[in-house]
């Protein structure tokens, strides 16, 4: 899972926590933690959630996905004043994951297709 490590780190230290603390509250060495925070290793869910939970946000806030990109655009775009640069930005982001959900959703037809003929089969 991929995880937003700028907002990690930002809310770890408004809180004034140290790594060997959050390392202690997720059960690794301060060195495994610092692999989180740089980006050198992938976290669980159940590691997201414990490091939301003593970070006070939500779980959604501190992972990475296309949206977070979306959201921290148009907000920039709030505080900047910018103009529609933004915007074409965002909708390429959102027109490319729109296009990925659609091929996955093909692909899925495509598998469903193939069991429902393989069940067909199994059953005669």
């Amino acid at each position: 899972m991929n995880i937003n490590i700028e907002r990690i780190r930002k809310q770890r230290r408004d809180k004034d926590f140290s790594q060997d603390y959050m390392a202690e509250i997720l059960g690794i060495s301060q060195s495994q933690y610092s692999r989180i925070e740089s980006g050198r290793c992938k976290v669980d869910l159940e590691k997201v959630t414990t490091i939301a939970k003593f970070l006070e946000v939500k779980p959604d806030d501190i992972i990475d996905h296309p949206y977070n990109f979306i959201l921290d655009s148009f907000s920039q775009q709030k505080i900047t004043g910018g103009g529609n640069e933004y915007f074409t930005t965002e909708r390429e982001t959102y027109l490319a994951y729109i296009q990925e959900l659609k091929n996955d959703k093909e692909f899925l037809k495509h598998e469903n297709l193939l069991l429902k003929k393989t069940l067909e089969k199994l059953k005669i």
